[in-house]
């Protein structure tokens, strides 16, 4: 049985718990259950990034945002790290007449730029993507989201110490622990994971 203490001060008892944090802060939680475990949940990297939204007129654009986007490699030195032509990807992101564009930066070699005022990272994004896509037109408006450690870096060695996870996790069987530091962070990844806990913690109990 596990004791779970909510922020509210209440705790409630549960067979089996699904651990779906970040690795730093699964580590913290799972310090007292396996020190191994912790420990090696704590060595994963985590970077930051920012997105800055920017809503235009289509009649301001140069062009149509015709595909998905854009990824920038390092070789290019530029902030931006990609851009997504949201409002071309999703319907109804955008009203009739209007482009949302999302840019992202930051990121393992720019996370201090997730720390700049609101202003300076639009600054930054639309000089960027004058560069990368020819765009001159003014923002109809900009809105910031910063994402302060939330992405796992797969660095030299990761798929050794994810094995040693999963060997670890195997001996727990009424927890599971998923998280995109696996084996991806995209949506369709963390579905996967949540699909194998769920699937673990219903085999067990």
């Amino acid at each position: 049985e596990y004791k779970v203490h909510f922020t509210d001060s209440n705790k409630e008892v549960f067979d089996a718990v699904i651990v779906a944090l970040p690795a730093y802060a699964a580590s913290k939680i799972l310090k007292n259950i396996d020190e191994r475990l912790s420990s090696l949940l704590a060595e994963i990297p985590y970077s930051s990034s920012a997105t800055v939204n920017f809503a235009f007129r289509n009649t301001d654009l140069s062009r149509p945002l015709k595909g998905y986007g854009f990824v920038v490699p390092s070789s290019e030195k530029l902030r931006v790290l990609a851009g997504t032509w949201a409002s071309s990807k999703w319907p109804n992101r955008a009203p009739e007449g209007y482009s949302l564009i999302r840019a992202f930066i930051g990121g393992a070699r720019n996370s201090h730029l997730v720390d700049y005022e609101g202003d300076a990272l639009a600054h930054i994004a639309l000089e960027d993507l004058s560069k990368i896509m020819g765009l001159d037109a003014k923002p109809v408006f900009y809105k910031v989201f910063r994402w302060k450690q939330s992405m796992p870096q797969y660095i030299m060695g990761h798929l050794e110490r994810i094995s040693r996870i999963e060997k670890l996790t195997d001996g727990l069987s009424d927890i599971a622990i998923i998280g995109s530091y696996f084996t991806g962070v995209g949506i369709g990844d963390c579905i996967e994971q949540g699909k194998k806990g769920a699937e673990k913690i219903i085999k067990n109990l």
